[in-house]
């Protein structure tokens, strides 16, 4: 049986975030894995919250995806009710 590791990843067709084993020779999820979206948007949020840090990451096409905290005394407009905004 291939060696496997424990690791965390997003799907490219959905964006879900996964925590599972992983086939490094293959680059492929062994077993079940399961969604940890939530979960890690969370804890993204509280390490931002603590740290006061931008963070930035190449993407694959080039261009730089910027990740910082916004805090808001009231849910802003634009997420009309819901905790989801965008595409």
């Amino acid at each position: 049986m291939a060696k496997t590791i424990k690791m965390i990843g997003s799907s490219p067709l959905t964006g879900t975030i996964y925590e599972g084993r992983l086939n490094p020779e293959k680059s492929c999820w062994v077993g079940n894995k399961t969604d940890v979206t939530d979960m890690v948007l969370r804890a993204t949020v509280d390490h931002l919250t603590v740290v006061k840090k931008e963070y930035a990451f190449p993407l694959r096409d080039g261009k730089v995806a910027v990740m910082s905290l916004e805090i808001h005394d009231e849910m802003p407009e634009r997420f009309n009710g819901g905790t989801e905004h965008g595409s």
